[in-house]
C-alpha cells in the first residue's frame, strides 16, 4: 500500500502500532481496530486464493500438464484477486485517514519516514 502511505494515507495496522504516539483517543483506537478486523477478514481469504492459484499454476508446470488455455485461465484469474486485494487494502487506507485528525497524519508520516 505504498502509494497510500506514500501520500498520507495511514494504514491501520502501523496506526495501532503507533497508536501512544500518535495520541489515539480510545474511540480512534476501537474504530481502527474495527477496520483492521474488517481488512484483514477481507483480504485474508483473497490472498489465500493467489496462493492457491500459484500452486495450481506450479503444479501444472511441474508436472508438465500446462496448457496455453489453461495458463491464460489461471494468470487472469490471479490477475483479478491481486487487483481485488490491492483495491482492498487501500480502501482500508482511506478509511483510516478518516479517523484521524490531520495533525495525526502528520505525525503518522513523520514516523513512519514518509515525510521530514
Amino acid at each position: 500500500a505504498l502509494a497510500a502511505e506514500l501520500n498520507s494515507y495511514p494504514g491501520p495496522s502501523h496506526v495501532l502500532d503507533l497508536r501512544d504516539a500518535l495520541d489515539l483517543s480510545d474511540e480512534q483506537a476501537s474504530r481502527t481496530k474495527a477496520l483492521l478486523d474488517q481488512m484483514k477478514a477481507e483480504t485474508i481469504p483473497l490472498g489465500r486464493r493467489i496462493i492457491e492459484n500459484e500452486t495450481e499454476l506450479d503444479r501444472l508446470f511441474s508436472e508438465r500438464k500446462i496448457t496455453s488455455a489453461r495458463l491464460t485461465e489461471i494468470i487472469k484469474t490471479i490477475a483479478e484477486v491481486q487487483g481485488a486485494l490491492r483495491a482492498a487494502h487501500l480502501r482500508y487506507h482511506l478509511d483510516m485517514a478518516e479517523l484521524l485528525t490531520p495533525e495525526q497524519i502528520r505525525r503518522y508520516s513523520q514516523l513512519r519516514g514518509y515525510s521530514g
